[in-house]
């Protein structure tokens, strides 16, 4: 069950959601999708935790993955430059600069090659329950219901929106491995989940300025 379940909590709001928003929204959405990313973190360690609590498990591992992620130290690093004010120059800005175009086709090119497609026709009612639920109900449901509470607007209100559409993410199998969950249904959910939303998030995109409007 807990193979299913998790699937359907954790998007793929970096892996996809960075270039998708960046692409669409341009530099001032991906910072705050970096932000909403930050969310996805404290979920994926919360769920850790339950998990161990359940199934049994090291938390040590737990912490050492969250560790581990080149994002958030690149996040810690940035605000931490930022608020001390310290100057990199100009040859380490360039660096980052050059670095950080090719991050999105590289980005990209690993998410094609991580899909799974072998054995995904086992978990396909599935997988299509995970499609109703993340991509379709929760982006226009859900996630608007808890924005609109929050008091959300404009840019933050958007990128909110769309990043919940993100499909499943990696992390889910992440999860199902370290716990011994259902890693097939895990990775049947992304594949699928994955490849839906390359319908469902331009008809998302396309919608949000009536959606907002209305708001």
């Amino acid at each position: 069950m807990g193979g299913a379940v998790v699937p359907v909590v954790i998007g793929n709001t970096a892996f996809l959601g960075f270039p998708m928003v960046l692409g669409v929204f341009g530099q001032s959405g991906l910072l705050r999708a970096i932000f909403y990313d930050m969310g996805t973190l404290i979920l994926f360690l919360s769920l850790s935790i339950l998990l161990i609590a359940n199934f049994g498990g090291n938390i040590k591992d737990v912490f050492k993955r969250i560790l581990g992620f080149p994002v958030l130290w690149a996040f810690i690093l940035g605000i931490t430059f930022n608020l001390l004010n310290i100057p990199i120059g100009n040859i380490p800005a360039s660096i980052i600069g050059y670095l950080s175009a090719a991050a999105i086709p590289i980005i990209m090119i690993s998410l094609g090659l991580s899909l799974q497609f072998k054995g995904l026709k086992n978990n396909l009612k599935i997988a299509g329950l995970d499609v109703i639920v993340k991509l379709v109900i929760a982006p226009p449901i859900i996630a608007l219901t808890i924005v609109t509470l929050l008091g959300l607007s404009n840019m933050e209100f958007t990128i909110a929106i769309v990043e919940a559409g993100m499909p499943s993410g990696m992390l889910t199998m992440v999860l199902a491995v370290t716990y011994n969950l259902d890693f097939g249904i895990s990775a049947d959910c992304s594949v699928v989940t994955t490849v839906f939303s390359l319908i469902t998030l331009p008809i998302l995109i396309g919608t949000l300025p009536f959606i907002t409007g209305i708001i």
